[in-house]
Formats: C-alpha cells, structure tokens, sequence
C-alpha cells in the first residue's frame, strides 16, 4: 500500500474520531431550544410532568367500565327513562303515580275486605261466634247441619279422594282442582236434583252426565252486572266473579220462569250480566284456590259476587223481607269452608241503606277431601245445600221476582 493511501485513512479516522467525542448540547440549550417551538403558554417541566403522571396512570390497574345495559327495540322512551318496580308495573296503567299506588294497596285482600265495610251497600264479614241478627240464617245453619240419609257413591268418592291427593301432592294449579275435585263433588252431590252448575273458569263444551241432572257448562267471561257491584267511591266499584255457581235450568223450571215474567222484555232473574245465566235463578257459589291459595282473596271474591246477587234480588221488590239466605262456598286445596249471606235492611233507597252481611267460615259445616271418610261427609253437606236451593231458595226468590212485576 503507497504513502499516500495511508495519509488518506489515517486523515479519514481522525475526522470519524472528533466527531464521536463531540459533546452533545446541554439540558439549557435542548430546553431553549424546545421552548422556541412551544407555545409560550406550555412550560417544558410541566410537559414532562404530564408524561410522567400519564404514564404512571397507565401503569395501574385498571377496573373494566361498567357495561351498559342490553335494551331491546321494544323498549320505549318511557320505558327507558324511568324504571318501575314490578308491584307497580304489574298493575293496570293509570294517569298518575298516585293512582298507582292507590291500586297498589286495593289489591291487597286483606286491606279489600276491610274496606268493604265501608262500600256502598257495606259488606261485612262477621265470626261464627257472632250473631247474624237473622233468624233465618240461624235456621238455616241449624237445617244443614243435621245428620243427612245421602249415600254418596263409593267409587266416586275414592276417586275425588284419589284427584285430591294428586293435585296436592303435584302441587296441581287452581284448573286442576275446579275439574278434577269440585266438579265432580258438585256433580255428585246434585246426583238426581234439578240442577245447573256454571263453571266462570275453564273453556270446554257443556256436557251432561249419565248419572246426574246436573248440566256443566263452561263460561270464561261472565262478570257482575255494574248495578250490582258494591261501589267505594261514586264511579268505583268491586267486581269479583267465583268459579262455580249452582243455579236452576230453564227447561226444568219452565212454568216458574214464565209466571216470573220469561217473556218480559229485558226481564232479569240473576245479577250477571250475560244472556245465559242472566236469565237463570242462581244459588250457591264456590270460589276455589288451588293448595297454596289465599282464603282471604277467596273471601273477598265470594262475599262481593254474593252481595251483588242480595243485591239484585232486594231490587226485585225493594225490600229484604221474605228473602232467602244465600248460601256460598270456598275452597282452598282439600279445605272447603261455607258462609250464610242475609241482607239487612234500613230506611231510604237501596245503595245507601242496605247491609250485606257474611256469616262465617261456619265450622260446624266444614269438610275435607283428604280421605274417602272425610269426602263422604263433605258429599252429604253439599247435598243439604243443593236440597235447600231447590226448596225453600227457589220457593223464595221465585217469589221475590215474581212480587216484583
């Protein structure tokens, strides 16, 4: 290699050399010189101070956000804005919160039947222990409660006896008792009487037994004439319909209906308002809950559809004289329980005056479907009762009507 290449290199590793020890500018000059292309207002420390904080937030732990909840399209402005509890929401709609909260409270049975004391006409549940103040009522429960000759079929017996253990041991629904228990009761204990039975709860076709007079029928929509329900302000009223009602068929009354007024326009013989059993003599009326039930809840359903009937037949002839007692039933699970309904009359017109009163639970009258034993007594006092509707009842609200005219 010549003299003059190695000049070459060693003047080309001097020049590297010098440029790798040239010492970088100073912290002031780097700052000074970010500061001149830095808005005035942004100090470089404050800068790195963000950095720092920044980064240090970074390097913590973070909580996922909270995720918002799902809405479906059907969900409306309203519905999104404002949540309401289900006691509320479950309710019919109404115009305020007030007014919800007052339906709140009404449907609860206790706080209803309390506050039907104060109904126009009152309805008044009165103890067992208490007298009725009608020597009627105190006669009738004195005739039901006597030994009955009624031998109930020993099949079917066993086999409501049977239904009634399933449904309480499948915890069966309130359909379930009505046609695997009542039904048949009732069917039963009418065996050979003139009879009707209306069942308010279950769609099917009407049928007649083979063994019995007693027609079923289905109906789903039968509800109390207005006029008849008892009201606790001057539009508001209680309306409550039972399961079953026992009433007297047309084709086997037939000359009593027409000497009670069949044919007169507009002529009513009960307090529904339907073309069928708006025009039929009805009687007792069982309310039926399933195992777990509320006995108050069938109480207050009972005793306002039994007050509308007194309604009605005291409107017949303006009076409560003469007036049988009606007859009523509840029956939660395998308990069944009875009432006595009477009308007490005042001075004045009829929605301001009158009492309605419910004589009961009467545990003189008290069965079960818990065993054969227990259903054979239980069959015997629904036949007193069915005896009673078509006797001294019948006799008393055909001439109710008839008066009327």
């Amino acid at each position: 290699m010549c003299t003059g290449q190695n000049v070459a290199i060693l003047s080309w590793i001097q020049e590297v050399a010098r440029s790798v020890h040239k010492t970088p500018p100073s912290t002031d000059q780097f700052e000074e010189l970010v500061s001149n292309l830095t808005p005035p207002s942004t100090p470089v420390f404050q800068r790195k101070r963000k950095r720092l904080s920044s980064a240090a937030e970074n390097s913590m732990p973070h909580p996922d956000p909270p995720k918002r909840p799902h809405r479906t399209s059907s969900e409306t402005a309203s519905t999104i804005s404002v949540r309401l509890p289900d006691d509320i929401t479950s309710l019919a709609p109404s115009s305020s919160v007030a007014s919800r909260a007052g339906r709140s409270r009404s449907s609860s049975p206790s706080r209803v039947k309390a506050e039907l004391a104060a109904a126009t006409p009152r309805v008044v549940y009165i103890h067992e222990s208490t007298d009725p103040q009608s020597a009627a009522a105190t006669q009738l429960l004195t005739s039901l409660t006597q030994v009955s000759e009624f031998s109930p079929d020993e099949h079917v017996t066993q086999r409501i006896s049977l239904a009634s253990c399933q449904c309480a041991t499948e915890l069966r629904s309130e359909g379930s008792w009505v046609n695997k228990v009542a039904l048949p009761l009732l069917e039963e204990a009418s065996r050979g009487l003139p009879l009707e039975c209306w069942s308010m709860y279950a769609k099917s076709e009407d049928r007649e037994s083979s063994t019995s007079l007693l027609l079923i029928s289905c109906s789903q929509t039968e509800s109390v004439d207005p006029r008849y329900q008892p009201s606790y302000t001057a539009r508001d009223t209680y309306n409550r319909k039972v399961d079953l009602v026992v009433g007297l068929p047309l084709n086997l009354w037939k000359s009593d209906y027409e000497r009670a007024g069949l044919n007169t326009p507009g002529k009513c013989f009960s307090h529904m308002n339907h073309p069928h059993t708006g025009k039929r003599i009805l009687g007792p009326g069982v309310e039926i809950k399933a195992a777990d039930g509320n006995l108050v809840e069938a109480q207050v359903q009972l005793g306002v559809w039994m007050a509308g009937l007194l309604m009605w037949a005291f409107a017949q002839n303006k009076t409560v004289n003469g007036l049988p007692p009606l007859i009523g039933c509840t029956a939660v699970g395998e308990d069944w329980k009875f009432y006595i309904a009477v009308g007490v009359e005042g001075s004045g017109v009829l929605e301001e005056v009158i009492l309605q009163r419910i004589w009961g639970p009467l545990s003189d009258m008290d069965g079960r479907t818990t065993s054969v034993k227990h259903t054979t007594s239980l069959l015997r006092t629904l036949r007193q009762v069915m005896e009673y509707t078509i006797g001294q009842y019948k006799a008393g609200i055909f001439q109710a009507v008839t008066s009327g005219d």
